[in-house]
């Protein structure tokens, strides 16, 4: 990897870039590496990219009443086995949308696909209060 940055890549190469702009352009690289790591951010850039603001997407108001239904479902857990299987739903979910989300960006549906990023926003919303029921309930 380092004889590929000194050679190809030598105006990147963080040893030739001095100063601020080598904190700047280390910033600027860990800041790519996290969101290709990340598959939201990843689908996000690519959106924004395309010319698409996946901030604007609607959803339906059937899946709204479906995610409240799911939130109050995660809410009223008591025990780790149910809220586990809360956890393998809410995965399946958001591991559905993004491969919908691919499928959709693929084939040029910027607009469907940005559709199911929101929802899948949704979902990460749901795994963050899965993991806070979780904590809770271990804590007991």
């Amino acid at each position: 990897k380092q004889w590929y940055e000194r050679r190809v890549r030598k105006q990147w190469y963080q040893r030739r870039v001095r100063g601020d702009r080598a904190a700047d352009h280390s910033a600027l690289l860990n800041k790519a590496y996290r969101c290709l790591r990340d598959p939201y951010c990843r689908a996000k850039t690519l959106l924004l990219e395309a010319g698409v603001d996946p901030t604007v997407a609607t959803v339906d108001n059937d899946f709204l009443m479906e995610m409240m239904s799911f939130n109050d479902e995660v809410e009223m857990c008591e025990d780790m086995a149910s809220l586990g299987l809360i956890r393998e739903s809410n995965e399946a979910g958001v591991q559905g949308l993004f491969d919908e989300f691919q499928h959709y960006f693929e084939a040029g549906s910027t607009d469907v696909a940005a559709n199911r990023l929101t929802k899948c926003k949704f979902l990460l919303q749901t795994r963050e209060r899965i993991d806070q029921r979780e904590e809770f309930l271990t804590s007991l």
